[in-house]
């Protein structure tokens, strides 16, 4: 139960992270990428811990968990490749109101600092979860073949 209890609270904790990483971008426009950045900044602080922590982590002793997270993990990839190339083409135009479902009215200093703060963090991010998934499967693939009965 103690274990379960930890897993939640980091889920929470993960959360959390994610909307204080996006809450310059959502206090000022209507973010049209909150729930792809809000994804790929959640996987990359909860699968880090879960690299960290992976031999503790009671629900990777179950070899179906391990099956259905590595699947998971490659269609989160896929997902988060198509997701860098969506934002990608709106890098070169250089505008709030590709970012924004509706139009708002913000001054320049404002727009470039949430123009350079959507790109870094996103690209941060979203560089660092495919990293972190590719380190998680690496991690499931070693554990079954350190699972494997020694003769």
């Amino acid at each position: 139960m103690l274990q379960f209890l930890k897993e939640l609270l980091w889920l929470v904790i993960a959360l959390i992270i994610a909307v204080l990483v996006q809450l310059p971008i959502i206090s000022e426009i209507e973010y049209k990428y909150v729930i792809a950045n809000t994804l790929m900044i959640f996987i990359s602080v909860y699968y880090f811990r879960t690299v960290l922590d992976f031999k503790n982590m009671f629900f990777f002793k179950l070899k179906w968990v391990k099956y259905f997270l590595f699947a998971l993990n490659l269609f989160l990839f896929v997902f988060i490749v198509t997701r860098i190339q969506k934002i990608l083409l709106f890098f070169e135009l250089f505008t709030i109101s590709s970012y924004s479902k509706s139009v708002n009215v913000l001054s320049s200093e404002k727009e470039v600092f949430l123009l350079n703060y959507i790109q870094k963090e996103y690209l941060f991010f979203s560089l660092f979860s495919l990293l972190i998934i590719v380190v998680l499967n690496t991690k499931i693939i070693a554990s079954f073949w350190n699972n494997e009965p020694k003769f």
